[in-house]
């Protein structure tokens, strides 16, 4: 019988499950969307100050999808391809996020994309009342987190994406490589 080696966890090689950084506009709270409809900053205030959206944050909750779902709170994960890392609204009433891409079957399909010249958009998901004006209720919109499209809410919400290869850091750039 041959003799089996057990590798500890320590001894295990680190690697980093993170191809790459989008970062850029998301929403823009003080003009109505492609689809009509208005995010104003009270929702994104609401939004951000909410301890649901804090606790999201701090367990990386807010997983991306490539296109959106059906259901805006889907737990299927077989199309998750980003994490949320960051959001805020600037003075003028823009939302700039950062979310990662990750090294998920569809991850690897989107950076295929990407080195194909493909630049993708960001696109809020989520639910909520609506009035007759296009005006989304802040108290009732219940966020999910921003998927990768091909054609964004926004025509502007198209972030930059950073890839792991820049990085300096010689086990991100092997990372990188591998994929």
């Amino acid at each position: 019988m041959a003799k089996k080696t057990a590798i500890k966890a320590t001894e295990m090689p680190k690697t980093s499950s993170i191809i790459g950084t989008f970062t850029g506009k998301c929403c823009d709270a003080a003009v109505f969307n492609n689809n009509d409809m208005k995010l104003n900053r009270e929702l994104f205030e609401h939004l951000l100050a909410s301890d649901e959206y804090k606790d999201a944050m701090e367990h990386r909750y807010y997983i991306g999808y490539l296109g959106h779902p059906e259901d805006p709170g889907a737990q299927t994960f077989q199309d998750a391809c980003i994490v949320m890392t960051s959001m805020e609204i600037t003075d003028d009433d823009e939302i700039y996020g950062t979310f990662d891409l990750i090294d998920t079957p569809v991850g690897r399909i989107v950076k295929s994309f990407i080195d194909a010249g493909v630049q993708w958009g960001i696109s809020i998901r989520g639910a909520g009342d609506v009035d007759a004006e296009g005006n989304v209720d802040p108290d009732t919109f219940v966020f999910r987190g921003f998927d990768l499209v091909a054609f964004p809410a926004y025509a502007d919400a198209v972030p930059e994406f950073q890839q792991i290869a820049a990085s300096k850091n010689l086990d991100d750039q092997v990372k990188f490589k591998r994929v």
